[in-house]
């Protein structure tokens, strides 16, 4: 898989071979390597969902069913077509994450050491605030379980607790650069301090899992996290390689 992946990182800076000649990308270039990143790690990610993680929704629905089998109602999308839209939705996921990085990266792009740490930094805060943090304080639900928020105010929330995980990574990085005396402590406390004061202040999802089989909710969990870790992993893997600085004779 490595080998394979360095093959199509040096084929990929044959093709432009402006990007690793500057400190500062253009945003076409960054755009490019974003785009190819989100295509290997949403490639990564339905690899594992459909392999993985299916089969625990696939329980998850069974169970659901279960508690409704008296209203009787048919389901408007078999699981063949939700397995379609979730193939696409992974696939758009890595296109707008493409987007997003490139532009942030555009612009924070003339402050960066490099292209490859900004790139690292960017996807570490992403897995911090996008997965990480809400992980813990909204940890993903089974399909059919009820919660007391509505679903308006649980995208509320969660979108706000993406912006306080990005937020104070953003703020540790900077302390971290700077030459404070307990620089590196003041960065720890930079992130976790927010990341605290949102688990302690915001309200709780209120959801009912009595009525889940044993071990369906911690399954689910696991295997929705781990999916939403692969694909940023995969994504600043696969970005790093192909931001690596190009050795002689490669």
């Amino acid at each position: 898989m490595t080998s394979g992946m360095d093959g199509f990182a040096r084929s990929f800076r044959r093709a432009h071979p402006a990007v690793q000649a500057r400190r500062s990308l253009r945003p076409g270039e960054w755009l490019r390597v974003g785009l190819l990143a989100g295509l290997v790690a949403a490639l990564v990610a339905i690899a594992f969902d459909l392999a993985v993680a299916e089969r625990v929704v696939d329980r998850a629905v069974a169970a659901e069913g279960n508690d409704h089998a008296a209203v009787a109602v048919p389901e408007p999308f078999s699981r063949g077509g939700q397995r379609g839209g979730l193939v696409t939705g992974e696939l758009i996921l890595g296109a707008a994450a493409a987007f997003l990085l490139a532009g942030a990266a555009t612009f924070l792009g003339p402050r960066a050491r490099s292209p490859r740490r900004l790139w690292l930094l960017m996807t570490a805060a992403a897995i911090w605030g996008v997965v990480v943090l809400p992980a813990v304080v909204y940890p993903p639900l089974p399909p059919g379980v009820s919660s007391t928020l509505g679903i308006g105010e649980r995208q509320l929330l969660y979108l706000a607790v993406v912006a306080v995980g990005l937020g104070g990574f953003a703020a540790a990085v900077h302390v971290w650069s700077t030459r404070l005396r307990y620089r590196r402590l003041l960065a720890v406390a930079a992130a976790l301090v927010p990341a605290a004061l949102v688990v302690a202040l915001l309200p709780d999802a209120g959801a009912d899992t009595s009525r889940l089989p044993a071990g369906l909710l911690t399954d689910f969990r696991v295997v929705s996290i781990a999916s939403q870790l692969l694909f940023w992993s995969a994504l600043a893997v696969a970005g790093a390689l192909l931001l690596r600085p190009r050795q002689p004779g490669a």
